[in-house]
């Protein structure tokens, strides 16, 4: 009877462990989401959510980002006329404006550099994402201010 104790007990901290993955991936799926968007009345010209980013930034972020090591993720990334803006799990991580510039870089097929400050302003963060049509993203992002 001993080993049946062992199963169950085994079984509720498994589902148990299960839950808090699938709360913690929902918790970062709806920061990413709610950090990609655009104020209202700005329409969206482009788009692309769950992108491969690898994160570096130069200080340290109370969003839990670290000088020195890269932090990989999904990233999702929303250009409207006025402005480029990349979020993560961490939420919005960079936003490329005309008063905010930065740098969007066509790095090869289907990599894309984008590189500016936290929308804290108080460190510069260089994202590598993998994106289709690259090309067209570093091109669309001189409308916004952006050096390509």
């Amino acid at each position: 009877m001993l080993w049946l104790k062992w199963i169950l007990t085994f079984g509720i901290v498994l589902v148990g462990l299960i839950g808090l993955n699938l709360a913690l991936r929902a918790q970062r799926n709806w920061r990413r989401s709610g950090g990609a968007t655009l104020p209202s009345g700005e329409p969206q010209l482009r788009a692309a959510a769950g992108l491969s980013a690898r994160l570096f930034t130069d200080k340290s972020l109370s969003s839990g980002f670290q000088p020195g090591g890269g932090t990989r993720g999904k990233a999702d990334l929303v250009m409207s006329g006025q402005r480029l803006v990349l979020a993560t799990g961490h939420g919005r991580v960079l936003e490329i404006r005309p008063d905010l510039p930065g740098q969007v870089r066509f790095a090869g097929p289907r990599r894309l550099v984008v590189e500016g400050l936290h929308p804290s302003g108080r460190a510069r963060v260089r994202a590598e994402l993998v994106v289709d049509d690259a090309e067209g993203w570093a091109e669309a992002a001189r409308s916004v201010g952006a050096v390509a």
